[in-house]
């Protein structure tokens, strides 16, 4: 996906019934150099919680053990 693909993720406004209470806004996925940016100068500890459905990898993005080492490795050199 693009970036401007990323960008259009809604992750906010959808109704879920299980949190019926839960604040609806109109946010985005944050892109690894925008959560990068906003960590710059942290010492505190990162977890990234990576998600992926069996039947895309491959297609959009690769195998969770690879995935995770592409990102651990890019954060290692960055933060």
């Amino acid at each position: 996906m693009s970036t401007d693909e990323i960008r259009l993720i809604d992750c906010g406004s959808k109704y879920y019934e299980k949190f019926p209470n839960q604040e609806k806004v109109i946010e985005s996925k944050p892109l690894l150099k925008d959560v990068e940016r906003e960590l710059l100068g942290y010492e505190g500890i990162v977890l990234f919680e990576i998600k992926s459905e069996p039947s895309l990898v491959s297609e959009y993005y690769p195998n969770p053990k690879e995935y995770a080492d592409i990102i651990y490795n890019h954060v290692k050199i960055v933060l």
